[in-house]
């Protein structure tokens, strides 16, 4: 991991020249370049922030005695099933997981809780197929087996891209595409990079606020793409107590009413779950997550706007769990993070609320001479897997083996989407 270096006083902008420049140093953006190293190709992974993992963010507080994920947490699905083709290697084996079968839970009434028919199934029958790292996370993993595995210095932080030209051809007999990208550090001095082929990951937000110029525009059918995509906010909030008294899992049935909560395809989609962080760790803290998705998260939004910060968000629901417990919440309470990611400068959202399948092929399909592509969460091999870590991941490993068979033979094998049997 290297930051910009100042190009010594010339007052020119420094270049620096790869066979493929990635953009951003997210899920997506990682695994690419850990593939397209692999196969020999020369790499720059430009990462706007001043850390890697996107999405992916480890608590660097120690609230707890184990890492909390603050972004992409789960793995929804058999780790060895989501895990190892990341990487095409037995990584599921090298750590640990467990199934997050808590049942139903509890639902909160608005004056008691009801507890859920709650009946312990095997994991193969389990109607819920998420599962939880042990003394690990998301961020870990990536860190772990492909940032510290890359060559030195492949990615460079603080770095947001500005300007992608691909307006350049090689010569007249050779009609390639040269790719500049164009970054500025905090300080807006100039840094450009030169590849044959970029790859971008940022988020799909970002793309529709053009945070990047795209010299020449980016083709109609691209923009009305980008441009259909749903994308929902999300906010996640971890909150220590001296005790629990608070159920493993619950929710409220009046987010049911307000929302719908069981139709992801509806614009008033929204979710609210309340778990307990520790469950399947060894560990004597007492940690309760909050995860807000969708439209109930303008409620901590204007809470936010309204002068008070992340900490009238953490304010407000002690005086809700207060309600629910009889004042434990407020008693109990140590401290507790909240993180706010449609404030994040360089993310803007949550995650995809929806995007139809044809939206998605547009956006596997590289351009200009097939040298600009696309990955990302937003962008799934597999339809119906946004908003996923697994599903950033493979993405971005499908957007490597194109460039890579490019480069190799001038031709791709275009993705085939697959598709899902039943809504999500």
């Amino acid at each position: 991991i290297n930051s910009h270096n100042d190009d010594g006083g010339s007052g020119t902008p420094m270049r620096v020249v790869s066979d493929v420049i990635v953009v951003g140093a997210g899920a997506a953006g990682l695994t690419a370049a850990h593939h397209l190293q692999k196969a020999g190709l020369s790499v720059k992974v430009l990462e706007a922030t001043d850390r890697i993992g996107g999405r992916l963010r480890k608590d660097d507080t120690n609230l707890a005695d184990f890492p909390l994920d603050l972004g992409g947490a789960w793995i929804h699905g058999s780790p060895r099933r989501k895990l190892n083709p990341i990487l095409d290697e037995k990584v599921a084996d090298r750590v640990e997981t467990v199934l997050h079968n808590t049942g139903l839970g509890s639902l909160w009434t608005g004056r008691r809780f009801i507890r859920l028919p709650s009946i312990p199934l095997p994991a193969w029958l389990s109607p819920r197929r998420d599962y939880k790292w042990v003394a690990y996370s998301w961020w870990d993993f990536f860190n772990d087996n492909i940032v510290e595995k890359l060559e030195p210095e492949t990615i460079v932080l603080s770095s947001p891209v500005a300007c992608i030209d691909s307006s350049e051809r090689k010569d007249d007999d050779d009609q390639s595409t040269i790719i500049k990208v164009t970054c500025t550090n905090n300080d807006e001095d100039a840094y450009q990079y030169q590849a044959s082929y970029i790859l971008v990951t940022t988020s799909m937000a970002l793309l529709q606020k053009n945070a990047i110029e795209f010299t020449p525009p980016l083709p109609k059918i691209y923009r009305r793409s980008i441009s259909h995509y749903r994308m929902g906010h999300s906010i996640k909030v971890f909150m220590k107590f001296e005790r629990t008294f608070y159920p493993k899992e619950f929710h409220v049935w009046k987010d049911f009413v307000d929302y719908s909560y069981f139709q992801e395809s509806s614009e008033n989609f929204a979710q609210r779950d309340f778990w307990d962080e520790t469950y399947g760790q060894t560990t004597s803290c007492h940690i309760l997550g909050m995860f807000c998705y969708g439209k109930l998260c303008q409620r901590y939004l204007d809470l936010c706007n309204g002068g008070g910060g992340e900490q009238a968000v953490i304010d407000d629901l002690l005086s809700e769990l207060d309600a629910m417990f009889d004042g434990q919440a407020s008693r109990y309470h140590v401290r507790s993070i909240a993180t706010i990611w449609p404030h994040e400068r360089y993310v803007g959202t949550g995650y995809t609320h929806w995007a139809d399948d044809d939206v998605i092929e547009e956006m596997q399909y590289p351009i200009r001479n097939d040298s600009i592509h696309f990955a990302g969460e937003s962008i799934p091999v597999r339809a119906g897997d946004w908003g996923f870590a697994h599903g950033a991941a493979l993405s971005g490993k499908d957007a490597a083996r194109k460039i890579i068979e490019i480069k190799g033979g001038g031709k791709f094998r275009p993705t085939r989407l697959w598709y899902r049997c039943f809504l999500r």
